[in-house]
């Protein structure tokens, strides 16, 4: 109760009338309310419509609020069943979902049990919660994630980015700024490696397979691999020397 009289700025013997259902909150008590449990704009708005109905003071207001109520549960059930099993994003779904690191990351942490919930994933991704649960509401409304009672696990939907996409350096680059900003604070067990340098053709050839073939294997390890940890893995081998004039 002090929590939240202190983030809608109000006596805590309020906020227990409230809970008590002896006093309403205001509109705008109700707006800082989603803000405070980091809702949705869907739930934001469900919330918002319910304060309203009981602030009704006429028949015909309250039944106004009921029906607003109830067009906004059937909005959020087309939202999480609109997707059919096994379908591919679309271009302007792809466009959102490769817009930020999160969106990715989201969704391979609901394949971990200990981060199935919102509050899980905000904390161990240091997001907003309201933002966590925006990107969810996404996610589950391309079919990428599915939720059951308050919890979240793995959807049908696949995504997949070729190299020629547009799209495909943003996704490139968000993950790689990810993980410069966890350099700062790096574990025994992570790895960051950095090495500009200079070989022969062949050897740079040599060197491109052996990497091909680090990948290959990686990938063999992480597809039977139950899910516990997220990681990041970026591996970037690009040659610079045709990329600029030489002094002269």
């Amino acid at each position: 109760y002090r929590k939240i009289a202190h983030a809608l700025r109000i006596h805590t013997t309020t906020v227990s009338q409230i809970f008590q259902g002896t006093k309403d909150l205001t509109l705008e008590q109700a707006q800082a309310a989603t803000e405070y449990f980091g809702l949705s704009k869907l739930e934001a708005r469900y919330f918002m419509t319910l304060v309203q109905l009981e602030r009704a003071g006429s028949a015909n207001l309250k039944t106004y609020f009921t029906e607003e109520a109830a067009a906004i549960r059937v909005q959020s059930q087309e939202v999480k069943n609109r997707v059919l099993a096994g379908k591919k994003l679309s271009d302007s779904d792809r466009a959102i979902f490769y817009s930020h690191w999160y969106y990715s990351a989201i969704s391979l942490l609901t394949e971990i049990e200990a981060y199935r919930s919102p509050e899980a994933i905000a904390q161990i991704t240091g997001l907003r919660l309201k933002r966590v649960r925006e990107a969810l509401a996404f996610l589950t409304s391309v079919g990428i994630c599915i939720e059951k009672s308050g919890r979240y696990f793995p959807g049908e939907t696949r995504t997949h980015i070729e190299k020629e996409s547009p799209l495909a350096s943003r996704h490139h680059a968000n993950w790689r700024l990810r993980a410069i900003q966890a350099h700062e604070n790096l574990g025994k067990e992570e790895i960051a490696f950095t090495a500009p340098l200079t070989l022969s053709r062949a050897h740079a050839k040599e060197a491109q397979a052996l990497i091909l073939q680090l990948i290959e294997s990686i990938s063999r390890i992480v597809a039977p691999s139950p899910s516990e940890e997220l990681y990041c893995l970026n591996i970037d081998w690009v040659l610079l020397s045709e990329r600029s004039e030489p002094p002269g």
